[in-house]
This record gives C-alpha cells, sequence and structure tokens, in this order.
C-alpha cells in the first residue's frame, strides 16, 4: 500500500533499511533512524515507542482499506452478527477515542 501511495505522489524513495517488526520500525523511527508510512494501529500497538515519534497526516490521495468480518457460509448468522456488534464496539469505545489522541484528523468526515 506504501508503495501503490508513493506512486501516486510520483515519488522513487529507494528503501534503505526494511524491517519486519512494527515494534521495531517505531524503534528506529524513535531513535532517530529515518521515518516511516504507517496504518494508526500500529501506533496504537506500541504506546511505549509512540511517546517517541511525531504523527503527521499524510498528504492527499489519502490511503484508506475498509474491513471486513469474514466468516464460512455455514456458521452460525447469530454468531456472525454478534462478532460484528461486538467488533464495532470495541472499535467505537476504545479504538477511537485513542486514534483521536494520536490522529486526530482520521476521523473527520470526508468532504
Amino acid at each position: 500500500m506504501n508503495d501503490t501511495y508513493l506512486s501516486l505522489l510520483h515519488l522513487d524513495i529507494p528503501a534503505r533499511i526494511e524491517v519486519d517488526s512494527t515494534s521495531t520500525m517505531l524503534s528506529l523511527v524513535a531513535n532517530g533512524i529515518g521515518w516511516t508510512i504507517t496504518r494508526a494501529l500500529a501506533i496504537l500497538q506500541n504506546p511505549e515507542k509512540a511517546k517517541d515519534v511525531i504523527v503527521l497526516p499524510l498528504p492527499a490521495p489519502e490511503l484508506s482499506r475498509p474491513l471486513y468480518l469474514v466468516a464460512r457460509p455455514d456458521e452460525s448468522q447469530r454468531l456472525i452478527s454478534r462478532v460484528g456488534e461486538v467488533s464495532r464496539e470495541i472499535f467505537n469505545n476504545e479504538i477511537t477515542p485513542e486514534l483521536k489522541k494520536i490522529a486526530p484528523w482520521l476521523l473527520k468526515p470526508k468532504k
């Protein structure tokens, strides 16, 4: 997704360091070894490192991804509905308030 975004901006930025761990990536940034494009949830998952980085919005075009709940066709519809409800509650009551703290622009209505 990052490559697509950079391509849309007509930027070709060589990767000098690539890591598979969000925690490692944020540690490098917090220690002044570069910058990164990452998901807001990656910041929330690493609060001990988040306090040592600055989070800024990316310039347009903005990137987003839909979230889906996927289940087998023979799964209980009641269970699927309940998992969806609980997931929505967790997102609205726990994740959204934390997102507002680190990246309030993510939650502004789209024009």
